[in-house]
């Protein structure tokens, strides 16, 4: 069994791989092929040879290849770095919300001194602002900062909460403010610099069982 099936493995590699010379149906020089296949080193063939052809590129081809890849080159390297400052604009916007939701939660654990003296209380059309103060909205350096953090800018404007009565009259309430925390920021949108800010409000009851 072992020796039918190497004699058809013979059979198919001399009738599709040995040269012309020997294009001769198998059958008929069944005892060369055992002879190679027991001394395969006495019926070599010499390898062509493909390194000496004329086969490549021309100069043309070259040139047109390099002239496709230098016009679409800087598209490519566009659209990369306008992916990598969108990116650096969703996370600071990211950053700038959390920043602010953070100041938010700081005042309403101090909401008692909006509604003492010498803050408050606040009146209809009063209104009292903290800051600009500076916060950071990253930490790994960017185009405008020579330190090692991206720092934005917080604003904080406080005002009485104005709430519409049963009777649909708007009145001013004197027990909650409203809040309003800007961050403000600089980003490098394509090749200008843009003011960004991002907005974040809430209504704080001067209540300490509910803060």
């Amino acid at each position: 069994m072992v020796r039918g099936t190497a004699v058809e493995l013979l059979t198919v590699i001399y009738n599709n791989f040995m040269p012309e010379c020997f294009s001769i149906p198998f059958e008929k020089h069944s005892g060369f092929l055992l002879r190679v296949m027991r001394n395969p080193v006495e019926f070599k063939v010499p390898m062509k040879n493909y390194l000496n052809t004329d086969s490549g590129f021309t100069l043309v081809e070259v040139l047109v290849s390099l002239a496709i890849l230098l016009l679409f080159l800087p598209a490519v390297a566009s659209m990369l770095t306008g992916s990598q400052l969108l990116a650096s604009l969703s996370k600071h916007k990211t950053e700038a919300a959390y920043v602010a939701q953070q100041l938010i939660e700081t005042e309403r654990q101090n909401i008692n001194a909006f509604f003492t003296a010498p803050i408050g209380p606040l009146t209809a059309g009063q209104s009292y602002v903290i800051g600009p103060s500076t916060v950071v909205l990253d930490t790994k350096g960017n185009y405008s900062s020579s330190t090692n953090y991206f720092n934005g800018v917080s604003v904080i404007t406080v005002t009485p909460s104005v709430y519409t009565n049963a009777s649909g009259v708007q009145t001013t309430s004197t027990t909650t403010d409203h809040f309003v925390v800007t961050i403000y920021w600089t980003e490098q949108i394509t090749k200008a610099k843009v003011q960004m800010n991002e907005t974040y409000a809430a209504d704080i009851i001067n209540d300490p069982m509910l803060n």
